[in-house]
C-alpha cells in the first residue's frame, strides 16, 4: 500500500512541468523539516540554531534555522499555487518570494516572542544588588561600557554587562559587588 501510493506521487509529480516541480520539491522538503523541527520541539531536542554570528550572547537572530525552513515553505507552496493559478513562472517566483519574506518574518518574530517570554519572567535583575561575582572581561573607569561580570543570583550564574562609577578600571578576575542595576540588565559594580 505504501508503496503505491509513493508510485502515485512519483508519476504525479513526473507528468508536472519544470517550474511546477522546482516548486512543489521545495515545498514538500520544507514541511518534512519543519514537521521535523516540531517534532524535535515536542521531544525537547530543538536546540537554538542561530546562523547570525552578531548574535553570540543567545539572542535571536533574523537568520536562524527555524526561520529559513519558514521562508522555503512559503516560498515552494505558494510557488505552486501562484502557478498553477496561471500567474507564469515569473509571477509565481515574485509572489513566492514575497511570501517566503513574509513568513520568515512572522516566525523570527513569533520565536523571539517566546524566546523573550520565556527568560522575561524568570530572573528579576534587582535581585542581583548586594551580590558579590567576579570580572569577566575588564571594566573601564567612569561608567563606560564594555565590561562584564560573572555573577551567581536566584540560583543561576549569569554573565552580565557591566560598568563601575569609580576613576579605576575594573581587571578581569577581580571581586566585585553589585550596587545598582541599570535596566535592563546591565550592572553597577564596585571593586571589594
Amino acid at each position: 500500500m505504501t508503496l503505491a501510493i509513493l508510485n502515485q506521487a512519483l508519476g504525479f509529480f513526473a507528468g508536472q512541468v519544470l517550474a511546477l516541480q522546482i516548486f512543489y520539491a521545495i515545498g514538500v522538503v520544507a514541511a518534512l523539516l519543519l514537521f521535523a523541527q516540531i517534532g524535535l520541539f515536542f521531544l525537547g531536542l530543538d536546540g537554538h540554531h542561530d546562523f547570525d554570528p552578531s548574535h553570540a550572547d543567545g539572542s535571536i537572530g533574523f537568520i536562524s534555522l527555524r526561520s529559513v525552513v519558514a521562508f522555503f515553505v512559503g516560498f515552494g507552496w505558494t510557488g505552486v499555487i501562484a502557478f498553477k493559478a496561471g500567474w507564469g513562472v515569473g509571477g509565481a517566483t515574485a509572489a513566492a518570494f514575497v511570501a517566503g519574506l513574509v513568513l520568515m518574518t512572522a516566525i523570527y518574530l513569533l520565536v523571539r516572542l517566546l524566546y523573550t517570554a520565556r527568560s522575561s519572567g524568570n530572573i528579576r535583575m534587582e535581585n542581583a544588588v548586594g551580590c558579590t561575582g567576579r570580572v569577566y572581561l575588564s571594566i573601564p573607569a567612569v561608567a563606560a561600557s564594555g565590561g562584564q561580570v560573572q555573577i551567581t543570583f536566584q540560583g543561576q550564574m549569569q554573565t552580565l554587562p557591566a560598568l563601575t562609577r569609580g576613576a579605576e578600571p575594573i581587571p578581569t578576575g577581580s571581586a566585585v559587588i553589585v550596587r545598582e542595576v541599570i535596566p535592563p540588565e546591565t550592572l553597577v559594580v564596585e571593586k571589594l
